[in-house]
């Protein structure tokens, strides 16, 4: 959701967070106030809210939307003297979510942060991103310290934070009983240039001897080249393989066939790179790759219940189990497994899709897929 400015706010706005070493100008994607409540209304009810389309929301029904004092207006340039959200103690927070983030990059968030305690360092409050599903770490919050900093700051995180994709949530947590008030929420971006392309499919698949890549296009135009990029951890990719752009209007199918030398990861992950004549680029999904050998695992159900402990054979002994979501994120590993060692899957979400993933003692990896039922 786009906020719309007068110019001169955008101005400020562009000097205050944009860094200069954007090569285009930040657009403001989406900008909450908190606007002017009547007394203190709890987080979950209020309808106050400058973005009807976003959700708000707080845990254990225990956060409220507060007044901002007209005084509080001097500390930082952007200031807006509405509202703000109190968290002061280890039970209160502040969810934002369904903010869309999808056509942008060189993402940037900033916000006004007001602390009750001159002594605190703003460590007391936890900072989280959630894009498309996928949790940060927690965000360092650092705030000056000593007499005349109990006061509203203005915190710039840095965009090494903040990833793209197409939905972004925004998690706040008090830790403590030192009291924060947020408000002022900023999110900017680069709005990605359009390319002479429409993907509409990459795939990719293995066997014991070849890697598959297939890839379709609608429409194409001005292209260049295409580039499979690989990565061993989901984020740091390289270039794999290039495959010149057949330039039809009407689109295009590819297909390459690759000899599959077997990584010693459990998992290795590919995109499509798009590059059209100018230089400028765009990338498909990430698709993750499991290497898998001709082993069958019969043995173990496709549907198994979270109450259930799965016990492997002695075939297995000495064998490290890996389960991964469709997203082929780990959520479960263990190392040397024994005979008869139960494992089971009770914090994870029922309902859901996994591939279960074995490796032997000599190396040999074999997956399944796995429903796993309540």
């Amino acid at each position: 959701m786009k906020t719309k400015l007068l110019k001169s706010t955008f101005i400020l706005l562009s000097i205050v967070i944009a860094s200069t070493s954007y090569a285009q100008v930040q657009e403001v994607i989406y900008h909450e106030t908190f606007g002017v409540p009547t007394g203190n209304i709890n987080v979950n009810t209020y309808t106050g809210y400058d973005n009807p389309g976003v959700v708000y929301e707080c845990i254990n029904n225990n956060s409220d939307v507060r007044t901002t004092h007209s005084s509080s207006t001097s500390y930082y340039p952007l200031a807006s003297g509405g509202g703000n959200v109190m968290i002061n103690n280890a039970t209160k927070t502040l969810y934002v979510s369904g903010i869309s983030i999808q056509g942008y990059t060189d993402l940037a968030f900033a916000f006004g942060l007001r602390k009750g305690s001159t002594a605190s360092t703003g460590s007391e409050l936890e900072l989280r991103f959630v894009i498309d599903e996928d949790t940060s770490a927690i965000v360092p919050i650092t705030l000056p310290t000593g007499p005349g900093t109990a006061i509203y700051h203005w915190v710039e995180i840095p965009s090494t934070y903040l990833t793209t994709g197409d939905s972004l949530t925004i998690l706040f947590e008090g830790t403590s009983n030192v009291e924060f008030r947020i408000d002022d929420l900023y999110l900017t971006g680069v709005e990605e240039e359009s390319l002479p392309i429409t993907l509409t499919h990459f795939d990719v698949k293995a066997d014991r001897e070849y890697l598959f890549f297939e890839w379709k296009t609608s429409m194409e135009y001005d292209l260049s080249h295409y580039e499979i990029e690989q990565s061993l951890n989901g984020k740091d990719f390289t270039c794999f393989t290039k495959k010149n752009a057949l330039n039809h209007a009407w689109g295009a199918s590819y297909a390459l066939r690759i000899l599959n030398k077997n990584s010693e990861n459990d998992i290795r992950y590919f995109r499509l790179k798009s590059v059209d004549l100018d230089g400028a680029y765009s990338y498909s999904n990430v698709v993750p790759l499991f290497d898998v050998q001709e082993k069958t695992m019969s043995a173990i159900p496709n549907y198994f219940s979270k109450n259930e402990t799965l016990r492997l054979g002695a075939n297995w002994e000495g064998a490290k189990l890996m389960l991964y979501d469709l997203n082929g994120r780990m959520v479960r590993h263990h190392n040397y497994l024994t005979v008869g060692e139960g494992v089971k899957f009770d914090d994870l979400l029922a309902n859901q899709m996994y591939i279960l993933v074995l490796k032997d003692r000599d190396g040999r990896q074999y997956s399944k897929k796995m429903m796993l039922l309540p």
